[in-house]
């Protein structure tokens, strides 16, 4: 399989979704916060690790929701099984939540 990157008329790129991740009954019966958690952190993900690490701050700035309902949202995920969220050490004062993207329920 080839690999390609898509951009858009400004050059920058973009993350795709793959429609087997939001097209099922489980990720309809999230919230809709929730649901924009999700897409908000999937361009963040490594290609083979699906690790992200974005800040709760930027994850806000996306989506435009409060730290409040970013976290409901997060916890929503986690209960769904569409992420786990564990922590990353970074050095002995600065810890970061870590954002896993698991195989989505059906």
């Amino acid at each position: 399989m080839r690999e390609f990157e898509v951009s858009d008329a400004r050059k920058t790129n973009f993350g795709v979704i793959h429609l087997a991740h939001i097209d099922t009954n489980a990720f309809r019966d999230l919230s809709a916060s929730a649901r924009l958690v999700y897409i908000a952190i999937l361009p963040f993900a490594g290609r083979y690790s699906g690790h992200a690490w974005p800040k709760i701050s930027r994850i806000q700035e996306i989506t435009g929701f409060s730290r409040a309902t970013v976290h409901r949202g997060l916890r929503a995920l986690s209960r769904s099984g569409y992420i786990s969220i564990g922590k990353r050490q970074l050095s002995l004062v600065r810890r970061i939540n870590l954002y896993t993207l698991l195989d989505p329920p059906q």
